[in-house]
């Protein structure tokens, strides 16, 4: 129990006096009078009366203070507490210090509370509180938040509905709350009391009786306000916008119908100015009006709206047609607004006007929604619409006709007989203007967006083939549009087979509105379809029949080809089997079945591209398509092979045509799955497309022209892919047929495929296959349960390698097999076995380094592979790897063949952190690298590689430190035993694989160790390595930012001068120097080194420098760089040339004040 437990009312009143401008302390006192009283320990009298001297006490702080005393114990207790007659004698005492101005909130407050309790009464007492806010109240006395208190007061008093109907049903009352009202509200200009001064006039307007006495009175208490151009301030507490004032001004100015002849006249006056947004403002308050009043209202007043809103559009020169027409859509589904405040001022006043026109249109068409409650004035509405609009129709010269066609598409979209009545009264006008073959390209260009227009409306109205939801039940046959479709199908025809290329604009838009023609529900019947695809097929065959370089027609094309394309597609949607059978025949039918012998493989490659850009978009056709290719490309196989006079470069050429269409499968493949992250390859297409390939490939042999590295990589990049996105639950039996397959060359049920002879038999291209296969599989939901263990695939493996036989990329090959294995499938139980190969590797390395070149590399690549495993997966191996790898520069030093070995070294750590395709969780999904992040912790995603998010950071972290210090050691003395070319030849193997692992290291993980890193990475640049100076230029490009200025600025001398060897090329100077460029240093062995790539990348360095570094430490730079850009400008190189003139006008404004 508390203190103040027990204490009298006296004690507990003096105690809130004592902490009353703390809130914390004197709640304690007034919590303990509310118990006393609630639980009737206590009443309200004594408290009163314990407050007595102070209520009556001439100080009026002291007055306010025992007034809010009372006024929050009020509030406190329960709404059923108090009686009537105890409610009726405290508003008498609260009213009778209502001129109290010094304690006025708190006499509001007071009175607000009791208004709240259930049985608060309207009765002669309670109606003092109307007349004295009408009478004795002058809200220029207070404060927002006191004014704010009157609101919610007049609010309260409504609230109860036996209250509302006692206030209403009585005309006396009724007439003085609503004259108490307008004294409360005039002149208020605080936004969260205006949000409650519009509701309030709502309510009256809507609900209370002889309104018409005061209508104007209440119009012009809101009307004073528009448009609201009001801004809410930051940390606004009340969390009040813009859209919440104005709604609330709209739904006070059409609460009631009898007001609009008011609204009307001061709205049109309001569209005389030049702001968008009060223009905006006043076609919302116009389209609320129409919607909530009587339809005998609007049908009195609609001319006036039509007479003052008609000349929006019809004068209006600039209307962007199409991007009113998408916002007409936006509009009427209710789609969010664009955030407007990123957008310039032009932007802004675009879209403004975009909207602006679009609602208008929206506003006639809404007073045709609205009529259609009454047929005579929907019939008399529209009658006017086109006599006014008729003479526009009727004048094809008119400048006003395109605007009338779209006001009354617009309008067509009301309702079926609104549609009906335009289509058939305009029509035929719009059909006869068409029939002029001799009209111009401009001219058809704009019969043919006309006719869009009423596309559109039937669009809006009945929906498209793939989407009727919230559309109107279509009947064709009183349809009106129906008569027309022949018609619109020739103009739109007509448009497409024009051969002249000047008219690609025209196609492009007949090309348009054949699409929207094939959305429309139920209006094209099957053979029209056809028909269509027949006019795109055509195109397409001209497009690829084109002899020669007609660059101009290619051009041309080139323009309406993705409409091609989005018809073709549309077309797919509705009918797949018409593309997949009839257009995919008649395609693939141009492709040969055999190499001639002058093949045209830019036809093919066209033919192909059109093919592949189709299929990317729909599963289905990718489907239909990668088998039938599949099959395609196996008779081009077979009839290679059966080809017995050959002319000496036929199998080069059928090589040619095999890469293309295996190029095509895979990119359309890739392409698709990119664009659709969550599609699985179904286990039919999996039965049925893998054994395809598979046959295909196993029937090559190794003597084929077909037997060649690229042709077998792409078909185990295909497989990749189909396996990755396939369900997981299927994995465990895909490893097991691949292996099966692959290891014991044996058919299964999953693929009834035999390979000839197995992966181990002799090294084979095809362990691509195998790799690349079981790349894709989810480690995490499989295990390795062959016949064949992890440790012996392994040995296996390794002792293929070490027969040192094939070429490099089967030996790569079967290193990722190696890779693969170890990372994904060997576990715990094969660490002592992991630990026994890691050990033999090492020592065979360090007992060959100095006398074995060959067994040292084959050793080196093996481990390399290994080690790359176990770091992707953060094995405790792995810091051991990397340090054991490093060490072996020092050792490599000492070999015959130092320069040979270390090189292999080095790139081996290149190998370590490179992301190719098959070492990346499902790359295909890897938008940014937020989804990655994703990715790795969604549930259902393929875990196809064993890598952990972090383990570049901890190889950085392990290698960095030793690299800068072995290099520093080096650089400061010679080691035991080592001659000067030793050490240099070290450090420079050091700065090259340092700039090969920081090229693979994102930013924020270099910066870490950037200040001992930043001095050898200029040491990599002068390195005579392109691959080493493009590794270094690279990260050295992405480390230029505002956080590192302050560092790089220290280096500029050393570093200015080495970007401009490195846009230097050896070839300029071959030619006579001019009198400028005799002065220039130069270093041809160093400029053997700056490939293109080099070259550029230096350039975007200094580039980046005149970003970032202050000026002051740039300007003394700035002439020799400009004196030596001479060389870059004029480079073989266009990206070189190019960057090389941004690079000289940064370097010539230095310094420059710009007006």
């Amino acid at each position: 129990m508390s203190d103040i437990d027990g204490k009298p009312f006296t004690a507990l009143v003096s105690d809130y006096f004592t902490h009353v401008d703390d809130t914390s302390d004197s709640d304690e006192p007034l919590n303990e009078i509310v118990k006393k009283i609630t639980n009737n320990d206590a009443k309200l009298v004594e408290l009163i009366q314990s407050l007595g001297n102070d209520l009556k006490n001439e100080d009026g702080a002291s007055r306010a203070k025992a007034l809010g005393c009372l006024s929050k114990v009020l509030e406190r207790l329960p709404l059923g507490k108090l009686s009537s007659v105890e409610i009726g004698h405290l508003i008498k005492f609260f009213m009778t210090k209502f001129d109290d101005i010094l304690a006025f909130k708190q006499i509001l407050t007071g009175l607000n509370s009791l208004i709240l309790m259930d049985r608060f009464e309207i009765n002669e007492i309670s109606e003092v509180i109307i007349k004295e806010f009408t009478e004795s109240y002058n809200a220029k006395n207070f404060n927002a938040h006191v004014r704010y208190l009157t609101f919610q007061i007049l609010d309260n008093i409504i609230r109860q509905p036996r209250n509302f109907v006692a206030v209403t049903s009585d005309s006396k009352l009724n007439d003085a709350y609503i004259k108490s009202f307008l004294n409360i509200a005039t002149g208020e200009k605080d936004p969260r009391n205006l949000m409650l001064s519009f509701h309030l006039n709502e309510i009256i307007l809507k609900q209370f009786n002889n309104i018409d006495s005061f209508k104007e009175d209440l119009f012009d208490n809101s009307f004073c306000y528009f448009p609201i151009a009001f801004k809410p301030p930051k940390n606004d507490p009340y969390k009040i916008t813009t859209n919440d004032l104005k709604s609330a001004l709209r739904n006070t100015l059409t609460a009631n119908d009898s007001t609009i002849e008011d609204l009307l006249p001061n709205l049109f006056e309001k569209l005389t100015s030049t702001s968008m947004s009060v223009k905006q403002d006043v076609l919302d308050t116009l389209k609320d009006a129409i919607g909530k009043f009587n339809a005998e209202v609007v049908n009195v007043h609609w001319i006036e709206i039509w007479d003052a809103l008609k000349f929006e559009i019809l004068h209006n020169d600039n209307i962007p047609y199409y991007s009113v027409i998408r916002k007409i859509d936006d509009l009427r589904e209710n789609k969010l607004e664009e955030n407007l405040e990123m957008l310039t001022n032009d932007e802004k006043e675009k879209k403004e006007s975009v909207k602006v026109t679009s609602s208008t249109l929206l506003l006639f068409k809404q007073l045709a929604t609205k009529f259609a409650e009454k047929d005579e004035f929907l019939q008399l509405y529209l009658e006017k619409l086109i006599e006014d609009l008729l003479s526009n129709i009727n004048d094809p010269k008119s400048k006003l006709v395109k605007q009338s066609y779209l006001l009354l598409s617009v309008i067509a979209q009301a309702n079926d007989y609104s549609f009906n009545y335009i289509i058939k009264n305009i029509g035929p006008i719009l059909m006869k203007s068409n029939k002029l073959q001799a009209a111009n390209v401009e001219e058809q260009k704009v019969i043919i967006e006309e006719i869009s227009f009423f596309l559109h409306s039937y669009l809006n109205l009945y929906g498209s083939f793939t989407n009727s939801a919230n559309t109107r039940p279509l009947d064709l046959e009183t349809n009106a549009m129906m008569a027309h479709k022949d018609e619109i199908i020739i103009i739109l025809s007509r448009s497409l087979v024009s051969s002249s290329g000047s008219f690609a604009d025209l196609k492009i838009q007949a090309l348009r509105n054949l699409r929207l023609l094939l959305e429309l529900k139920g209006f094209l019947n099957i053979s029209e379809v056809r028909m269509i695809l027949n006019y795109i097929s055509d195109i397409l065959i001209e497009y690829v029949s084109l002899e020669g370089n007609n660059e101009e027609k290619e051009s041309q094309f080139n323009k309406i080809y993705k409409s091609c394309l989005s018809v073709l597609a549309t077309i797919t949607e509705m009918n797949n089997v018409l593309i997949s059978g009839e257009f995919f025949s008649q395609f693939l039918s141009l492709l040969a079945d055999e190499i001639v012998e002058a093949p045209d493989f830019k036809n093919s490659e066209k033919i192909l591209s059109i093919l592949s850009d189709l299929s990317c978009k729909n599963s289905n056709l990718l489907e239909v398509l990668s088998i039938r290719l599949l099959s395609k490309l196996n008779i081009v196989i077979d009839n290679c092979k059966k080809n017995d006079n050959k002319a000496a470069d036929y199998n080069d050429k059928c090589l040619k045509y095999a890469l293309l269409i295996l190029n095509v499968l895979y990119n359309s493949l890739f392409k698709f799955l990119k664009s659709h992250p969550d599609f699985k390859t179904s286990n039919n297409f999996l039965k049925k497309y893998i054994p395809l390939l598979l046959t295909l490939c196993f029937s090559i042999d190794s003597k084929d022209v077909f037997y060649n590295d690229s042709l077998v990589e792409l078909s185990s990049r295909i497989l990749f892919l189909i396996v990755l996105r396939s369900e997981i639950s299927m994995h465990q039996e895909i490893l097991d047929t691949f292996i099966g397959l692959f290891v014991e060359s044996k058919a299964t049920d999953l693929f009834e495929v035999i390979m000839p002879e197995n992966i181990f038999n002799y090294q084979s291209k095809m362990v691509h296959l195998f790799v690349k296969s079981i790349a894709g599989i989810d480690f995490k939901s499989t295990t390795w349960s062959t016949q064949i263990s992890v440790n012996d695939f392994t040995d296996k493996t390794i002792e293929l390698l070490n027969l040192k036989e094939g070429d490099v990329y089967q030996r790569l090959g079967y290193l990722q097999l190696l890779f693969m294995v170890v990372n994904k499938w060997s576990g715990s139980s094969e660490d002592d076995s992991t630990m026994e190969l890691y050990s033999k590797l090492t020592g065979n390395i360090k007992s060959h380094i100095t006398n074995n070149f060959n067994e040292t590399v084959n050793d080196l690549e093996i481990f390399v592979w290994i080690a790359k495993a176990l770091i992707l997966k953060n094995h405790r191996l792995s810091a051991d790897a990397a340090q054991f790898l490093l060490g072996l520069i020092d050792d490599a030093a000492k070999s015959p063949e130092a320069k040979a070995l270390s090189d292999k070294i080095c790139k081996s750590f290149d190998i370590l952190v490179t992301e190719e395709i098959i070492f990346k969780v499902d790359y295909t999904r890897q938008v940014d690298s937020g989804m990655k992040r994703k990715l790795l912790k969604k549930d259902g995603v393929n875990h196809n590689i064993n890598l952990k998010p972090l383990y570049k950071q901890k190889l950085f972290e392990i290698l960095i430190p030793s690299l800068i210090s072995s290099f520093q050691t080096n650089t400061k003395v010679y080691s035991d035993g080592d001659d000067e070319n030793s050490t240099i030849l070290k450090k420079a193997f050091y700065l090259t694989t340092l700039s090969l692992v920081s090229n693979h290291m994102s930013t924020d993980i270099i910066l870490m160790q950037l200040e001992d890193l930043f001095p050898l990475l200029i040491e990599s640049i002068k390195l005579n390595s392109s691959q080493v100076r493009g590794a270094a230029l690279t990260t050295l490009d992405s480390l230029i930012t505002e956080r590192t200025v302050k560092l790089i600025g220290n280096y500029l001398s050393s570093l200015i001068p080495t970007l401009i060897n490195c846009f230097k090329s050896a070839n300029y100077f071959k030619k006579d120097l001019d009198e400028n460029a005799e002065s220039l240093k130069i270093d041809k062995v160093f400029m053997k080194y700056n490939s293109p790539e080099v070259r550029e990348k230096s350039l975007g360095c200094l580039l980046k420098l005149c970003q970032y570094i202050d000026l002051i430490k740039l300007v003394p730079f700035k002439e020799v760089v400009l004196k030596n850009m001479v060389v870059p400008l004029d480079d073989k190189k266009r990206d070189v040339r190019k960057k090389a003139c941004d690079c000289r006008q940064d370097f010539y404004e230095l310094g420059q004040v710009k007006a």
